[in-house]
């Protein structure tokens, strides 16, 4: 039987019947399951799950109207046994029988659920658990009592720090069983069965008073020899097999330790290589001749090779050096013809204005000595254009626009005192 719902069953809706389908409808009492102690029914009605604990009639609305209808096992301390298998160290099998005491608090939660049967729920639950299946793989089948222990022990740990969550009930650990595989009940039933045999054998030939005490102590002796040689072999089975997970361990120790004194080698040459690095950058600093010549010292380059590198550091510093000299000597030579440049142009503006006062009949004896220094000026420039500026006979050349009246002939004058402040006239030029 199935729990904690032991029983579902649909139900047919219920037709309405008399005139005008006002007679009163109810459900026969075989759509009903029949209920023992500690079962309760669970309607569903109306799209929702509704506790029936007796009270409702099998003509109320509700049961009228329900659609499914299941018995939920309500029996306290229930007792319910899960079977799986796992693997031995011979390829058979051991079987584990697992009690769970459960406990159903809330039958709707559980139809809900659907936990129609949770056998196979608490049997996943329990393969979940890995290291069972690895605690069964390292025994042979005749020490089941042994894997007994240490399953028990695996599963107590794991049911203590990951339980078993359920809806609307609970499932707590119970006993924990491996019994004796069949083979190892066959074997031992034969071996009491051969002992039996032996027993009423020399019992009957007691009676008969046929019994050979030398013929009884031989047989005796020929069957605890043959019981010695198989439990010679099995010890020795036993001793090879410690042997080899001896040997196993060793190996893995072994590796272990080859492993981290890799590690540790690595780590060194890490720290040495670390700390030389540290050395030759302090020893070379930012030279790259003082790194190269490191590395010749240390014989990484040959001596050719840090000759050949210096020749090529001193060209480079050669080509540096010339390159900085034709810079500054291309700026000098700028600077110097932008000085003229300058100059010139001020020379030109400064005579244009000396042309204009000549043209006007301004210009007097401080006027004649800036003209020449303007022109002493133009010669040191070398190369001031003063064709605009001078005629065929090297005169300044007044400009084309008719001389006024007054100035073309002044008037006869006292002749002035010979002072810096006595203006030309322009027949003086």
């Amino acid at each position: 039987m199935s729990y904690p719902i032991s029983t579902q069953k649909v139900l047919a809706p219920v037709p309405r019947s008399g005139l005008f389908g006002l007679r009163s409808r109810s459900r026969d009492t075989s759509e009903i399951p029949p209920l023992t102690a500690g079962q309760v029914l669970v309607l569903r009605s109306d799209g929702r799950y509704v506790l029936d604990s007796g009270r409702l009639s099998l003509s109320d609305e509700i049961v009228l109207e329900a659609t499914h209808v299941s018995v939920v096992d309500m029996t306290e301390n229930k007792q319910v046994r899960v079977e799986f298998s796992i693997p031995s160290a011979e390829g058979c099998e051991f079987t584990v029988h697992v009690d769970f005491t459960c406990r159903v608090h809330d039958p709707v939660a559980v139809v809900e659920a659907g936990l129609g049967d949770i056998r196979e729920i608490l049997a996943a639950y329990l393969r979940a658990h890995d290291d069972v299946f690895k605690a069964g793989a390292k025994y042979k089948l005749a020490d089941f009592l042994a894997v007994r222990t240490e399953v028990r022990a695996e599963l107590e740990a794991y049911h203590h720090y990951v339980p078993v969550r359920l809806s609307g009930m609970t499932a707590v650990l119970g006993n924990v069983e491996i019994p004796a595989p069949a083979e190892v009940r066959d074997y031992a039933g034969k071996a009491v069965r051969d002992y039996l045999d032996h027993q009423d054998r020399l019992a009957g030939l007691a009676r008969d008073g046929t019994y050979d005490r030398a013929h009884a102590l031989e047989e005796t002796e020929t069957r605890l020899h043959r019981l010695k040689l198989e439990v010679m072999g099995t010890e020795q089975e036993l001793n090879k097999l410690r042997s080899d997970r001896l040997k196993q361990a060793q190996r893995e120790a072994d590796e272990e330790a080859a492993l981290a004194a890799e590690h540790r080698r690595r780590d060194l040459e890490t720290t040495f290589g670390i700390d030389q690095a540290a050395k030759v950058a302090e020893a070379v600093g930012g030279s790259p001749l003082m790194g190269y010549a490191f590395a010749a010292e240390r014989g990484d380059i040959s001596a050719k090779d840090l000759a050949d590198v210096r020749q090529v550091e001193a060209d480079r510093v050669h080509a540096l050096e010339r390159l900085r000299e034709d810079r500054a000597y291309e700026d000098s030579v700028k600077n110097a013809q932008l000085s003229r440049d300058t100059m010139v142009q001020g020379i030109m503006m400064r005579l244009e204005v000396f042309k204009e006062m000549v043209r006007k009949g301004h210009l007097d004896e401080r006027g004649m000595k800036e003209i020449d220094g303007i022109l002493a000026a133009l010669v040191t420039a070398q190369g001031v254009d003063l064709s605009a500026a001078a005629g065929p006979d090297g005169e300044i050349q007044a400009a084309a626009e008719p001389v006024r009246e007054e100035l073309a002939a002044p008037q006869a004058s006292p002749e002035p005192e010979d002072t810096d402040e006595a203006p030309y006239r322009e027949e003086d030029l």
